[in-house]
């Protein structure tokens, strides 16, 4: 797999003793696009995926400046394998399945 892309913020998330200047983007999981796909409405989807693919809680979300959540959000729709974005996904139920044919 590629490098996995690498964010500095523009300025540093301090949580109590926590201190983040960079974030990493990670492939994300299938309980993840559950939380992003159930979002209300898109601002609520792109904090969802930043959440996924940076690993930061809620609340280290929530302290991003707009400047690096909308960096963030923009990369992490380019990181998503494009299957995750393509409007057929889903159409017969999400999986796929093999046949065996008749006898």
């Amino acid at each position: 797999m590629a490098d996995k892309p690498t964010i500095t913020l523009s300025e540093p998330i301090e949580l109590g003793e926590k201190v983040i200047t960079t974030v990493t983007l990670r492939t994300i999981k299938t309980k993840s696009m559950r939380k992003i796909s159930a979002a209300k409405d898109d601002f609520e989807t792109s904090f969802q995926m930043v959440c996924a693919v940076t690993g930061l809680a809620d609340e280290e979300v929530d302290e991003l400046t707009v400047g690096d959540f909308t960096k963030i959000a923009e990369a992490a729709a380019d990181f998503l394998p494009q299957e995750a974005s393509s409007p057929n996904t889903g159409s017969s139920g999400g999986a796929s399945s093999q046949t065996s044919p008749a006898s």
